[in-house]
């Protein structure tokens, strides 16, 4: 067995010397294996598992376009890419307009673009697989009696985004296949129906936080070490849908931060609890240039992380009652009531200071 756990890169191509081009060329940096049919490769692929695959379109039997179809239904986390020669262009504009590629490069391609192409690819897939990683420890680990207090709270205000989502969604589908039958080309064609798969990504996500809050369950909190950084990192990506109508979502993340005593999932949902509040802030002050900003780094003996918004603030007379349970500011953001208590949990803390135009929640928690 392999102890190479760089992303593996699946190259299919039925002539022989493209093979070898490709292993010469991304051997040195990727972790890559050659096939030369899609038949080798779907009775390959569980046993490889990769993260990327790249597959030249014209083949004999089984073209690039169907071995991608095939692969997302068995494995749809692999991204895919087809090599295609002007020539077959259509076929590979169909492919992206079925769902079943993520890109397309033409042929003959430049070694530069191709590397580019297949980095972009493979941050994407390590984005998908960070959030999916949090997403999987909240639901694991978030304790029961946080659930029992929250879950129905946390549900009921996911299910309020989700409508609105939907319905704006609803409108802009309806707008995007307008504009599909007025398409001057198939390239254009193919553009819109990505915005279409975009779309539809977005509602997929916001279902997938109303499914795994729904589904808490019990156990105790752990105490355990988590990368602070790294759970900010995913915490933005997962809300970046909610993020963008209001402005930027940004991370700083300071030298020599230490893991912190606390299970992934609490800070994953206390993250996800704070940036959704900054959000509805900004969406109530009308804000589409607005700018969320979380940091990390040490403060002393702790690590501190913050998350500043530039929104209206929180009015003097509300401040006092923050932490008080079920109080609301009138936006859809979850209660920091929550939050504390998870902090609590690891003997962590939560600070607010707020003013017109700058809102600071400081989560202060112990070193591993």
């Amino acid at each position: 067995m392999s102890t190479d756990e760089r992303p593996l890169v699946l190259y299919v191509d039925d002539e022989a010397p493209n093979r070898l081009t490709f292993s010469y060329l991304f051997e040195d940096d990727l972790r890559v294996v050659t096939l030369g049919s899609g038949e080798e490769a779907l009775a390959q692929l569980d046993e490889l598992q990769p993260a990327l695959l790249v597959a030249d379109q014209r083949m004999p039997g089984m073209s690039g376009s169907e071995l991608c179809g095939h692969v997302r239904e068995r494995r749809p986390d692999t991204i895919r890419v087809i090599l295609t020669a002007y020539a077959d262009l259509d076929a590979a504009v169909a492919a992206i307009n079925r769902g079943a590629v993520h890109a397309y490069l033409q042929k003959p391609y430049a070694d530069d673009a191709l590397r580019a192409r297949l980095n972009d690819a493979l941050n994407l897939w390590r984005a998908r697989r960070e959030v999916a990683e949090l997403e999987a420890r909240v639901l694991a680990e978030v304790p029961v009696r946080m659930a029992r207090l929250a879950g129905v709270e946390i549900a009921h205000e996911l299910s309020n985004v989700l409508t609105s989502l939907g319905l704006s969604a609803q409108v802009l589908d309806e707008e995007l296949h307008r504009l599909r039958t007025q398409a001057s080309s198939p390239a254009m064609s193919g553009a819109i129906e990505r915005s279409l798969d975009r779309s539809q990504q977005i509602i997929t996500g916001v279902e997938q936080l109303i499914g795994f809050t729904t589904r808490l369950r019990a156990e105790s909190v752990r105490r355990e070490a988590c990368d602070a950084g790294k759970v900010a990192r995913s915490t933005l990506r997962l809300l970046e849908s909610q993020i963008r109508p209001v402005g930027a979502g940004v991370l700083f993340v300071g030298a020599g931060v230490p893991k912190v005593a606390i299970a992934q999932s609490s800070l994953g949902q206390a993250l996800i609890n704070l940036v959704l509040n900054a959000v509805h802030a900004l969406e109530r002050a009308g804000r589409r240039d607005g700018r969320i900003e979380l940091h990390v780094e040490v403060r002393g003996d702790e690590v501190c992380v913050q998350i500043v918004d530039d929104g209206p603030g929180i009015p003097p007379q509300h401040l006092e009652h923050l932490f008080d349970r079920g109080f609301s500011t009138g936006g859809n953001g979850l209660g920091l009531n929550l939050t504390r208590r998870l902090l609590e949990e690891v003997d962590g803390r939560i600070e607010v200071e707020s003013e017109p135009g700058r809102t600071v929640l400081s989560l202060f928690l112990p070193p591993a």
